[in-house]
């Protein structure tokens, strides 16, 4: 799924592209897409573009005097910036038609519609986006606020990292990363952890995401996104591998269809 640091990197890499860009057309080509969307993506035409925002790993589009565009990627869908004399394929699902001959596409591969897009004044009022909790790469992300929702929570830590509600943004691929870096297990329930512990866990949540983002902006210079890119990740999708710390084998468990890398040596606690 796309999560925070890449949200990140796609927002800083689209806006260039889209400011003050006037959309001169636009064409849904799959409705479910905007299946909740009250509004008409139609209202667009005409609008000149703003900077591309993010709340969690919601990109939030904005225009001059305009509603916005709120798109949830979900799993991995794209956004394609190009020439207009492409022809969409069957994957794509909206086009943003530009004044200076290029597109802004989003393309839904697979077979499932698991991708949303809302045409919205204001982005907080979404049911989606008011739920979220703090996000992690700003000051509201305080101690004390992290560690109100996780004290005495009986759920695995694991779960509460990817509860949006909690911490917005994050899916198996960082939880496992952050839970690595704080040297916790993920199979380690919330109430038990101690003060010392949740401090870790509450610095390596920032300090993990930042630093996927750096390497991200590093690999992708200025580019959008074509692929998923984890392979520079230390535990997550590494089963079996050795652990970058203690060389031991990184080890694989499945709940339902979420799947988790730990190393069992570093992550005893």
């Amino acid at each position: 799924m796309l999560e925070l640091p890449d949200a990140e990197v796609l927002k800083e890499n689209l806006t260039p592209r889209l400011v003050n860009r006037t959309v001169r057309g636009v064409e849904v080509l799959k409705d479910a897409l905007f299946r909740g969307s009250s509004r008409s993506p139609s209202e667009l035409e005409g609008l000149k573009a703003g900077p591309v925002r993010r709340r969690g790993s919601f990109l939030i589009l904005t225009f001059q005097g305009g509603p916005r565009l709120v798109l949830d990627l979900a799993l991995w869908a794209w956004v394609w910036h190009g020439s207009s004399s492409y022809k969409p394929t069957r994957t794509t699902g909206l086009r943003l038609i530009l004044d200076d001959g290029l597109e802004v596409r989003v393309i839904l591969p697979g077979p499932r519609m698991l991708a949303s897009a809302w045409v919205v004044d204001r982005p907080a009022n979404l049911e989606n986006i008011s739920q979220l909790g703090p996000d992690p790469l700003r000051q509201r992300f305080t101690y004390a606020a992290f560690q109100e929702c996780l004290e005495g929570r009986r759920r695995l830590v694991k779960d509460l990292l990817v509860d949006p509600r909690i911490v917005p943004g994050i899916g198996d691929a960082y939880s496992d990363e952050i839970l690595y870096a704080a040297r916790i297990s993920p199979i380690r329930y919330a109430h038990t952890l101690t003060g010392e512990e949740t401090q870790r866990l509450h610095e390596a949540v920032p300090t993990t995401l930042t630093w996927a983002a750096n390497v991200l902006r590093l690999r992708l210079e200025g580019e959008l996104f074509e692929r998923e890119l984890r392979d520079f990740l230390q535990v997550h999708g590494r089963g079996a591998a050795p652990c970058p710390a203690c060389g031991g084998p990184i080890a694989e468990i499945r709940f339902g269809e979420r799947k988790t890398n730990y190393c069992p040596s570093c992550q005893s606690g």
